[in-house]
């Protein structure tokens, strides 16, 4: 199903490293899949954006995380009167 999407789309781990690359990845980036995955996402980046991304990286997966806990309740806030009477 998502190699028929017409978006290009890469999948990556906790460490960056790309695991999976759709067809029009392969298209956009002019690299065979097999020659990226493996590889760390900052690869396809400009040199001069290199150093800087995987803090934005780590920072997004870090992010997402925190959205997903306060999406199924797991982070809440209370009220000054309810952390007294618990």
């Amino acid at each position: 199903m998502v190699e028929s999407v017409p978006n290009a789309i890469l999948l990556l781990n906790r460490d960056g490293k790309i695991v999976y690359i759709n067809n029009q990845a392969e298209k956009l980036f002019k690299y065979e899949r097999t020659e990226l995955i493996g590889q760390v996402v900052e690869e396809l980046l400009p040199h001069r954006y290199r150093k800087n991304h995987p803090t934005f990286r780590n920072s997004f997966f870090f992010l997402l995380r925190f959205d997903l806990w306060v999406r199924a309740g797991i982070f809440s806030v209370l009220k000054k009167t309810e952390q007294n009477s618990q």
